[in-house]
């Protein structure tokens, strides 16, 4: 006995490849939304990563530590200056000048600038956070400041 193998005839071969052709088509500009959202998340995760670090490492050293936005123009030392969108230092400030010095202050850690188009602003999001935030030893900052993640223009994804 002899078994003979079917395959698909040209008609249904292109409506396979049609409905195919429909379902990428429509599912691309949903998948970049994901994507940009989760960017989005992680940027934001890396501002609450610096303020956590920046709060702990106050209460470990029982000095002040601040966090500012970083002015690393060049291969010298970070200073303070500029906007958070340009990166961000965590630093010991036991002089509480809110000011890094290579020679009195620790430098804890460097973070780099945000992607590009990404700004970092104030609770309105009507202008650029460039403030320093400093913790005290016991964990408390005398001041409080709101840091909106913001996605480039035109993304899909909201603010964070």
């Amino acid at each position: 006995m002899r078994v003979c193998c079917q395959g698909l005839s040209l008609p249904e071969l292109l409506v396979v490849l049609l409905l195919s052709a429909l379902v990428l088509a429509l599912g691309t500009p949903a998948l970049g939304g994901i994507q940009q959202r989760a960017e989005l998340r992680r940027e934001a995760q890396r501002v609450l990563a610096a303020i956590t670090l920046t709060r702990g490492e106050s209460i470990a050293r029982n000095i002040p530590v601040s966090l500012c936005p970083a002015n690393t123009a060049g291969p010298a030392t970070p200073t303070c200056g500029g906007i958070y969108a340009g990166g961000w230092i965590v630093f010991a400030d036991p002089g509480r000048d809110r000011q890094f010095d290579p020679q009195r202050d620790t430098l804890i850690r460097v973070f780099a600038p945000l992607p590009a188009g990404y700004t970092l602003t104030n609770r309105s999001g009507d202008r650029p956070l460039a403030d320093v935030l400093t913790f005290s030893p016991d964990g408390a900052t005398h001041r409080g400041l709101t840091f909106l993640v913001c996605p480039p223009p035109g993304s899909a994804a909201g603010s964070r």
